[in-house]
């Protein structure tokens, strides 16, 4: 062995903030308190027993008064980091050992500034664009997936985030609201690689926080988001601002606005499209969506928009030729297999469509095929 070649140590220091999180405190310190050299847990102004439950654990509690802007309390976490890496994760996230275990070897062979991982979105919810059903979540991720996460819920929406980086390299956050750390390694010059390596979010199923407060948190992100909207101008606060508007005319008119601003952001083609399917302007809807597919030609949210809008329109075998183009390359999608239904029914094909449900994968969700069963026997007269 070559004696001047030292193994590489990495050592990190895991960055939280939290606020009157006690449900959720102990769990996340016990997952994570033999994965990582330091925690620096940073309280943004708790009332409950969280910062008990922190010294319990023989921890030091670091404080930080609240300022609606989740960069600065991010920020103020990274600069009590000592080790030589900073992993970053929120209290209703997890780690496992077997993914820091992949991300050590991928340390050790790249040597980058930053690793991008992949947060998994736990959500019973399948009306977002990008939700996918839990059987597909194996095939996305670098690690074996542990039991019990494989039926924590139907499914689940990735976002690739930059949570792991060196330290003492500048990495700092900004934004006021979804934080991210991406500007700050552009002016460094500093180089990162995307992985597959999951972080499992369960915010979105948690039944740790009752409705009052899960209704109270809403409301308070919701004004954020409007407040760095009218303060930031970027391209991420417009998509975040035109996901909490209420009025489908606004988020329509908006996004003229936005798509002139930010003309190569995919989002705001397809909110202007699934805008005026809700206001049931088919036409226009049609319209928008084949100007967002000149610049992405292959977006299958564009495509299920312009193949609802050809059933809406009564053109049946149009949405058809599509609908049976997205389900080869996403064969989980509720709303394609939906439209499809709809448009083989005006066919007066009810044979294909009956095939269709009873060909549907093994592991689809049993209360979609049952809605589509329901749907179907309903419009067949």
């Amino acid at each position: 062995m070559d004696k001047n070649k030292t193994i590489m140590k990495i050592e990190f220091s895991l960055c939280a903030i939290y606020k009157d999180e006690e449900n959720l405190l102990d769990g996340f310190i016990n997952k994570h308190k033999d994965l990582f050299e330091e925690l620096i847990l940073v309280d943004t102004g708790s009332t409950d027993r969280s910062n008990e439950i922190v010294k319990s654990h023989n921890l030091k509690p670091y404080f930080y008064k609240w300022d609606d802007n989740f960069s600065n309390a991010r920020n103020v976490s990274l600069s009590f980091a000592s080790k030589p890496y900073i992993i970053v994760l929120d209290i209703d996230e997890e780690i496992t050992a077997d993914a820091v275990l992949e991300l050590r070897k991928i340390i050790r062979k790249e040597d980058r500034d930053g690793y991008s991982l992949k947060q998994i979105n736990f959500s019973n919810s399948n009306s977002s664009k990008n939700w996918k059903h839990i059987s597909q979540l194996q095939s996305e991720i670098s690690i074996t997936l542990p039991e019990n996460l494989s039926n924590k819920s139907e499914g689940y929406i990735t976002s690739p985030l930059i949570r792991v980086f060196k330290n003492h390299k500048g990495v700092c956050f900004s934004g006021t609201i979804h934080e991210i750390v991406g500007e700050s390694m552009d002016k460094f010059n500093l180089s990162s690689i995307r992985t597959n390596i999951p972080i499992f979010h369960f915010g979105w199923i948690d039944e740790n926080r009752t409705d009052t407060e899960n209704s109270e948190k809403k409301r308070k992100y919701n004004d954020l988001i409007k407040r760095a909207w009218e303060t930031e101008q970027t391209a991420k606060a417009a998509y975040y601002y035109l996901t909490i508007l209420d009025s489908y005319e606004e988020k329509m008119k908006l996004t003229f606005k936005l798509i002139k601003m930010f003309p190569k952001v995919k989002e705001f083609y397809q909110i202007r499209v699934y805008s005026a399917i809700e206001l049931k302007q088919y036409q226009r809807g049609l319209s928008y969506a084949d100007k967002g597919l000149e610049i992405f030609s292959d977006d299958l949210h564009l495509l299920s928009a312009k193949a609802i809008c050809f059933n809406q329109l009564i053109q049946p075998k149009d949405a058809l030729k599509i609908l049976e183009n997205i389900l080869k390359r996403d064969p989980y999608d509720f709303k394609n297999y939906l439209e499809k239904i709809k448009a083989l029914i005006v066919l007066g094909r009810k044979n294909d469509a009956e095939k269709t449900i009873k060909n549907l994968p093994d592991e689809y969700p049993k209360i979609y095929k049952n809605e589509l069963l329901s749907f179907l026997d309903s419009n067949i007269l």
